[in-house]
C-alpha cells in the first residue's frame, strides 16, 4: 500500500531534498557557544537592554550564565543586562569573535538569578511586557540576543521577557525539540497567568515551533478558566508558525477570541517549514498558507485571525524562515497599532522600491500607521485585504 502522506512529484522531491541540503549546510556553520555569555565591562554610551528570563533549561555548571538543552524540573528566573554595540546594524546580531567586547558585539554586562516573586516585581515595574518565545534549533544565547536585537531595533518600551525552552539547537533534533516545547507548556502558561494576575498588559511574539507552544499555553489557560489572564493579553503574533493546520484549528477552537485578532505572519517559500511539513507528513503548515485560498480566508474569519503574507520582505537567511527579523523596526508597532483597526481576514504586506531596504521598511511603517483609523480602506495601500 502506498504511503499517503509522502506522495510527491519528482519536482517536489527535488525541492524537499534541496531544502534539507540548505538546512544541513547552515546547521554545519559555526555557531556562538556559551562563551558569548561571559560578563564583560560596560561601554560608556552603549545602549543597554534589561531582559527578564524564564527558562526550563538546566543550568550549565561549566559555563557562567549558560544553560544546557536538559529539561529542568523547575524554571529558572533571571535578570540580565545586555549591551548593544555602537554601530549596530538593524536586523543583525553582532556576535563576538572570541571574548565578548561591548564595543563591537552584543555582550552581557550583568546577570543574576532571581526568585519568581522578584521576577514578577520587576515585570510589574512596567505597565506592559513583551514576551518572546523562540523556535526550534535555538540555543539559549541565540534566543536571548535575538530578543535584545528585536527590542533594540523596534524600540520596544515594554519589559522584554524571554521564555527559553530546552531546544537542542541542532538541526537533527526536530522531534526532540517538539517534545521539549511540549514539556515547557505548563511553565509558559504559569508565566502568562502570573503576568495576568499582576494586571500586566502582555504582548507575545512567538516564532516557528514556539508558536505551537504559545497556543498550547493559551489553550491551557482557557481550559483552566483563566479568563482574567487571557484578558490581559493585548496581542499575539505568530511568526512562521510551525503548526499542522488541523492541530492549529483545534487549538484556536479552544483558545477562542482574544481581545484582538491573532496575527499570523506567513510565507509560502519557507524552506524550514517545507522540510518540517515533509518530516511529519502534514498537509499544510499554519505559517505557509496561501492567503488567497478560500480555506485560508474562511479560517481567518472563523477564528479571529489576521493572516498576513510577508513574502515580499527580505529574509535574513537562505531558509527564508526569519523574515520577522527584518520587520524588527515594525514589530510590534505595526501589528499592534496599524492592524488594530483592520478587519479580520488575510492580507499582503508589500514593499515598494527604495534606495535601501531600511528606507523601504520605514516608509511602509509610516504608511501603515497613517491608515490606523481608516476602517473603510482596511489596511490601506500597504496591506491589502482579501
Amino acid at each position: 500500500m502506498k504511503p499517503i502522506h509522502f506522495q510527491a512529484s519528482a519536482l517536489q522531491v527535488v525541492c524537499i531534498l534541496l531544502s534539507i541540503c540548505v538546512l544541513v549546510l547552515l546547521a554545519s556553520c559555526a555557531r556562538p557557544g556559551p562563551e558569548s555569555l561571559k560578563i564583560v565591562a560596560p561601554l560608556k554610551g552603549a545602549v543597554q537592554q534589561t531582559v527578564l528570563v524564564v527558562t526550563t533549561r538546566e543550568p550549565d555548571p561549566s559555563a557562567h550564565n549558560g544553560f544546557t538543552s536538559g529539561r529542568a524540573q523547575y524554571p529558572t528566573y533571571l535578570r540580565m543586562v545586555i549591551s548593544v554595540p555602537p554601530g549596530h546594524k538593524p536586523g543583525t546580531i553582532e556576535w563576538a569573535r572570541g571574548v565578548p567586547n561591548a564595543a563591537s558585539s552584543f555582550a552581557v554586562i550583568d546577570s543574576k538569578v532571581i526568585s519568581r516573586q522578584e521576577f514578577l516585581d520587576k515585570a510589574a515595574a512596567s505597565a506592559s511586557a513583551f514576551v518572546f518565545v523562540h523556535g526550534y534549533n535555538n540555543s539559549f544565547q541565540e534566543s536571548l540576543f535575538r530578543l535584545v536585537q528585536l527590542s533594540a531595533d523596534a524600540d520596544i518600551s515594554s519589559t522584554p521577557i524571554l521564555f527559553a525552552w530546552p531546544s537542542r539547537a541542532n538541526f537533527s533534533s526536530y522531534f526532540s525539540d517538539r517534545d521539549s516545547s511540549n514539556f515547557s507548556r505548563d511553565e509558559l502558561a504559569q508565566t502568562l497567568d502570573d503576568l495576568g494576575q499582576r494586571k500586566i498588559e502582555t504582548r507575545i511574539l512567538a516564532h516557528s515551533m514556539g508558536s505551537w507552544l504559545s497556543l498550547e499555553a493559551l489553550r491551557q489557560l482557557r481550559l483552566e478558566s483563566k479568563a482574567h489572564s487571557l484578558f490581559q493579553i493585548d496581542q499575539v503574533i505568530l511568526a512562521a508558525p510551525d503548526i499542522d493546520i488541523d492541530v492549529f484549528q483545534k487549538q484556536l477552537k479552544v483558545v477562542g477570541s482574544l481581545s484582538k485578532p491573532i496575527i499570523v505572519l506567513s510565507t509560502q517559500d519557507d524552506l524550514a517549514l517545507a522540510t518540517s511539513r515533509w518530516l511529519v507528513g502534514a498537509t499544510a503548515k499554519a505559517g505557509a498558507l496561501a492567503i488567497d485560498a478560500p480555506r485560508t480566508v474562511a479560517l481567518a474569519e472563523k477564528y479571529n485571525l489576521q493572516i498576513i503574507d510577508i513574502s515580499d520582505i527580505r529574509a535574513q537567511s537562505r531558509t527564508r524562515h526569519d523574515r520577522f527579523v527584518t520587520l524588527a523596526t515594525m514589530l510590534p508597532t505595526i501589528p499592534l497599532r496599524a492592524l488594530r483597526a483592520g478587519p479580520v481576514g488575510t492580507g499582503t504586506l508589500y514593499g515598494s522600491p527604495a534606495s535601501s531596504e531600511d528606507e523601504r521598511i520605514l516608509r511602509q511603517a509610516v504608511g501603515l500607521l497613517e491608515e490606523e483609523s481608516d476602517h473603510a480602506s482596511g489596511l490601506g495601500s500597504a496591506v491589502q485585504t482579501h
